[in-house]
């Protein structure tokens, strides 16, 4: 009985030896090491923190450790749709408003035919939504001419094919780049090329280069939403873009 077990112990420790030599990445493999990528993810921390732009936080440990990675801060809330709850398509986004939200339709002053959808986060800090004002278009290359009176609203969101722009009125800026009101008004002009997003504001005051996606089919309507408030569309123009080439 022991001399069996002897056996089976000195089996499974050759096969251990085996399975540990062969693990790829390991300080036994004879492949070139690889480098160690370390992700953190921090729940419900929002942004405290003095390298997320919060001055109250005192936190040089993890400052240092931001300085020294990359730091992933373009999150937002994606709002899709679904004929079979499997294959989704993305219809439109909501720039910095990314946690536990509900989205829900009230009546203004209890008259149905009067609504605002109303999206709440974690924050328990509401926006509510008018009527967007909207264009049909056929075409997922836009060029998007917009000039609005911000009025009070806190926020004034333009939502075109596969990609969204927003205005932050509280903090005056676009993409959180600073972008102050020319009495009253923001203007904006916005190229959506493919894998491409070139944003201008206040006739050039600001110019913001981004991503976007590839091609699109099927491309929906260009719309502007006011939230938090009232704002006064001055003008909407779509154009499309043509090939260079």
């Amino acid at each position: 009985m022991s001399k069996t077990m002897d056996r089976i112990n000195v089996l499974l420790a050759c096969l251990l030896t085996a399975s540990v030599t062969a693990l790829p990445g390991s300080a036994l493999s004879a492949d070139v090491a690889k480098p160690n990528v370390l992700f953190i993810v921090i729940d419900d921390w929002n942004g405290w923190g003095g390298r997320l732009g919060n001055e109250q936080a005192k936190t040089p440990n993890i400052d240092r450790l931001a300085g020294e990675g990359m730091r992933f801060t373009g999150a937002y809330a994606a709002f899709c749709t679904s004929t079979n709850l499997k294959d989704w398509t993305h219809r439109s986004m909501l720039p910095d408003y990314i946690e536990c939200p509900e989205l829900f339709e009230l009546p203004v002053a209890g008259d149905p035919a009067n609504s605002r959808w109303v999206i709440f986060g974690a924050d328990a800090q509401p926006l509510a939504g008018g009527k967007p004002v909207s264009l049909p278009v056929g075409t997922d290359l836009p060029d998007i001419r917009l000039d609005f009176e911000v009025g009070t609203a806190r926020r004034i969101v333009l939502n075109l094919p596969g990609r969204s722009v927003a205005y932050d009125a509280m903090g005056r800026k676009v993409h959180r780049t600073p972008l102050e009101p020319v009495d009253g008004r923001v203007s904006l002009q916005v190229l959506a090329d493919r894998s491409l997003t070139e944003i201008s504001g206040n006739d050039g005051r600001v110019c913001i280069s981004g991503g976007g996606p590839a091609k699109i089919g099927n491309p929906g309507p260009v719309s502007v939403t006011a939230h938090g408030g009232d704002a006064k569309l001055v003008s909407l123009e779509v154009h499309e873009l043509k090939s260079i080439w």
